[in-house]
């Protein structure tokens, strides 16, 4: 299945991926990955490949671009779509970034949008990018209310059946919104930093992998959600089925279950 990863500090910081654990995830997750990230302007920057990290000639450099308070990556195991760069996660439309784990009712979900939500769909509509659209399509009907769009779209999508496991992980640059219904997605809150601290933040996998280090994260507070635990801290927390967690630009989280 696929794998989800996301990271929302209080300051920017710099990331420097070498992705052991995540590129390893490679071989069970060949058709794609991408990291998505904003710059000090709050700009979406995508950057992401249709082959597997064991393949990319680039994945292991691209920590020397990635500076920023919030991050999204992914890597993809296909359901539908063909294996390609447009078709891989995380997606951006209108300074939105998203990425799914899992599959959904594409084609209904696809007659529902609206033109302005189908203009400019890449690939070869993914049931994950149709998805994305149209939780955007609902933020907008409620008025640009994100939690009550996101609420409101996601019980139709439930009304109308014929997908399983929703999981994603959605931003606009102020916030990380994450959703679990379906494959495991755990949250991890790191508040207590000492500002004097300068040793490396180093994440592990349970095998004690590198998966991102950071000089400066550790004297920063931040949120973690991924589909694993990837650090040994202890205070890891599984977030609940059907509940939406939303950070903001504060670490300020909210739960709401559908």
């Amino acid at each position: 299945m696929c794998r989800l990863l996301g990271v929302i500090a209080n300051k920017s910081v710099e990331f420097r991926f070498s992705f052991k654990k995540f590129k390893s995830l490679g071989e069970r997750n060949p058709d794609g990955w991408g990291v998505g990230w904003y710059d000090n302007s709050v700009k979406a920057n995508i950057k992401k490949e249709g082959c597997s990290t064991i393949e990319s000639e680039i994945y292991d450099c691209l920590s020397e671009k990635v500076y920023s308070h919030l991050i999204i990556e992914h890597v993809r195991l296909a359901t539908t779509g063909k294996i390609c760069k447009a078709n891989s996660h995380p997606f951006e439309f209108n300074n939105w970034i998203f990425a799914h784990n899992g599959c959904v009712n594409r084609d209904y979900l696809l007659e529902e949008l609206e033109q302005d939500y189908r203009n400019g769909l890449i690939g070869d509509y993914t049931d994950s990018e149709v998805y994305f659209r149209f939780l955007l399509q609902s933020i907008n009907k409620q008025g640009g209310d994100t939690v009550q769009g996101l609420l409101c779209g996601l019980e139709k999508i439930y009304g109308i059946g014929g997908g399983r496991t929703y999981n994603f992980l959605l931003s606009d640059g102020k916030h990380l919104y994450a959703y679990r219904n379906g494959n495991d997605l755990y949250i991890l809150k790191r508040f207590n930093v000492n500002p004097n601290d300068y040793s490396n933040f180093e994440a592990l996998s349970k095998e004690t992998q590198l998966l991102l280090t950071s000089k400066s994260l550790n004297r920063e507070k931040a949120v973690v959600i991924c589909s694993e635990d990837i650090t040994d801290e202890s205070n890891w927390e599984e977030i609940a089925q059907r509940e939406l967690v939303i950070v903001d630009k504060n670490l300020n989280i909210t739960r709401r279950k559908i």
